[in-house]
């Protein structure tokens, strides 16, 4: 008993102060290597055009969209989700769907890999981050397979958790206890999202912080093209 509990003050301990710790290193990387290579900021090119080796992107996109989408739901609007799922069909259709989603990413993953493994030049331009990262998605896509497949219903538990969670740790009072009281493959789940965010700024992904706002008021770019009767 007493070996349980000292188990679970660790996960409680765990959840309070490692947010705190991933936003630290999110930001100060960021900002780091924001100023470091202002203008680098980019996902290094790996063949972006090669739109018939890149096929794997369309349904990582789709899959990620859609897994995110319902994370981002069940945090902002618990209630609503769970008003949703009150209805037995619903839930179903939803848990179908977020599990197809999951499929996707990891289909998608899987394409993506595959493409960096067998082309000498994306190889060239992956670095050891970016395999880390893409191990980490990984990871993150089976263990959420994991629980959408053996503990039915996650997305109610997760309207109910999670939002709460969330917003004890915005309010810098954390409730590391309501996670610590979900399955095993969940607290997995949430640690490794964690390193996820904290891993973004030192690989090819800090490119999603790099929004062109200025892009949409930039002088028009005009485009001369030579024919033959030009010259």
């Amino acid at each position: 008993m007493n070996a349980l509990k000292e188990e679970q003050m660790n996960w409680n301990t765990l959840f309070n102060i490692f947010p705190y710790a991933v936003l630290a290193v999110a930001v100060f990387g960021t900002v780091s290597v924001y100023r470091s290579r202002r203008y680098g900021i980019s996902a290094r090119s790996g063949g972006f055009l090669e739109n018939r080796k890149l096929w794997g992107s369309v349904p990582w996109h789709y899959g990620i969209i859609t897994v995110l989408a319902g994370h981002v739901i069940g945090v902002v609007a618990p209630s609503f989700v769970l008003s949703l799922t009150g209805n037995l069909t619903v839930l179903a259709a939803l848990e179908t769907l977020a599990f197809s989603g999951g499929l996707l990413c990891l289909f998608g993953l899987g394409a993506l890999a595959v493409r960096k493994l067998s082309d000498r030049y994306a190889l060239s331009q992956t670095r050891t981050g970016d395999w880390l990262v893409l191990i980490l998605l990984v990871f993150q896509v089976l263990t959420g397979l994991y629980i959408s497949a053996f503990h039915k219903w996650g997305i109610n538990w997760y309207a109910s958790n999670a939002s709460v969670y969330v917003l004890s740790v915005l309010k810098l009072s954390p409730q590391g206890d309501v996670i610590t009281a979900l399955p095993i493959a969940v607290r997995l789940h949430v640690l490794n999202m964690f390193l996820i965010i904290a891993a973004l700024p030192f690989t090819r992904l800090i490119h999603v912080f790099a929004v062109p706002l200025k892009y949409p008021f930039r002088p028009h770019i005009i485009f001369r093209w030579n024919t033959k009767e030009d010259l």
